[in-house]
Formats: C-alpha cells, sequence, structure tokens
C-alpha cells in the first residue's frame, strides 16, 4: 500500500516539462538542422571580415550548409563523424561567390560541438576550439535561431 502511495505522489508532484536532455539523443547530423546566427568568426585568432557576427547565418539543410551574407551564399557539403570526441566535421565547398567548385575542391577537416543553443566549428584544428594567432584555424560560433 506504501508502494501505491508513494508512486501516486511522485506521478502528480513531479510537473510535466520537456526533457533537458532531448537533444542529446539525437544524432549530431540531426541537431545541425537549420539556422544559426554567426556570434564568433575568427581566422589566425583574428576576426575573418567575410563573417560579420549578427549579419551571417548557417543554414543546414541534409548534408548541406549555406553560408547566408547580406549580398552573398556559398554552399557546403558537409559529413559528421560522431564516433570522435570532439565529433569531426568535413567542409567541401560546392559553390562560391556564384561559381560550382564541386569536384574541384578538397575536403576541409575540423571538429563540431553543441552545447545548449551554441555551435562551435573549427576548421583545421590544432588548439581544440580556439583560432591561435599565426594559424590558419578558423573558430566559428553561432547561436541558434529560434522560430
Amino acid at each position: 500500500m506504501r508502494v501505491v502511495l508513494t508512486l501516486a505522489v511522485v506521478v502528480f508532484v513531479v510537473p510535466d516539462r520537456p526533457n533537458p536532455m532531448l537533444n542529446e539523443g539525437r544524432p549530431l547530423q540531426e541537431q545541425l538542422q537549420g539556422e544559426w546566427q554567426v556570434a564568433v568568426a575568427l581566422v589566425g585568432g583574428k576576426p575573418q571580415p567575410a563573417l560579420k557576427p549578427g549579419e551571417t547565418v548557417f543554414i543546414f539543410t541534409g548534408d548541406r550548409l549555406a553560408i547566408r551574407r547580406p549580398t552573398l551564399e556559398n554552399f557546403y557539403e558537409f559529413t559528421i563523424d560522431a564516433s570522435q570526441s570532439p565529433a569531426a566535421i568535413n567542409l567541401r565547398s560546392v559553390k562560391i561567390a556564384g561559381k560550382e567548385t564541386k569536384g574541384k575542391s578538397q575536403a576541409v577537416p575540423g571538429i563540431v560541438k553543441i552545447e545548449g543553443d551554441m555551435l562551435s566549428i573549427c576548421l583545421r584544428p590544432v588548439n581544440g576550439f580556439a583560432s591561435d594567432p599565426n594559424t590558419k584555424v578558423i573558430l566559428w560560433q553561432a547561436k541558434r535561431v529560434k522560430k
């Protein structure tokens, strides 16, 4: 009888709310889908002039990434290897500045993580998620766009 009463109290007392761990159970590729507003874009520790925070949006659709700026949109294909820690990402350009590059470009290796609503991508990583001076390391951080 006490067990039934205890279970009844737990069922009625615990509020019904979304599981905060829900996204972590989904594959990383699924978690990437949607729009992300660029907050940080660095190359070699310096701001990347082409990707201005607040003006640039990453749009993930399937295995494609569109980087949209006010006057230009570039397209990439990407692959994810979530078995590594941190997860690996490879980007290959498809269309840059309106010109087809598919088949002509090499994949750029990197690492990727999502923490809450913040996406971090580091291309050509040397020291984790950092873009150190005097390197060609690219660090992008973007916040999920809520719809």
